[in-house]
């Protein structure tokens, strides 16, 4: 099982049994998972969640933190390549407007010789 590579210290076990909860959660819905249920879905004895969680709430609480801390710096990235990007048409604007003043310049310099 792919997730057993993930059970390297006490982060990766902890992360194992999230993702575990998380498709016992979308499978069963919450009320009716058991954290049983969850320890077999991760491959873990029932013990080893209660060393991590102290409850199935405490576990929904762990997912609904992640997710949202996920979507947060999703956001955050997606408004510094907004306002990355706003700054860029500024100053691609701002070089047109020179660009064009030269042009006219130019062309004035040009009609008065």
């Amino acid at each position: 099982m792919a997730g057993k590579l993930s059970r390297n210290g006490a982060a990766g076990k902890r992360e194992l049994i999230l993702r575990a909860a998380t498709r016992v959660f979308a499978r069963n819905g919450y009320f009716n998972s058991k954290v049983a249920d969850i320890a077999r879905a991760a491959g873990v004895a029932d013990g080893t969640v209660y060393l991590y969680f102290k409850s199935k709430e405490e576990i929904l609480h762990s997912i609904f933190d992640q997710n949202m801390a996920e979507a947060i710096a999703s956001g955050r990235r997606l408004i510094a390549n907004v306002k990355e990007t706003t700054v860029m048409v500024k100053v691609a604007d701002n070089v047109k407007i020179e660009m064009e003043k030269s042009a006219v310049t130019n062309v004035l310099k040009s009609a008065e010789s």
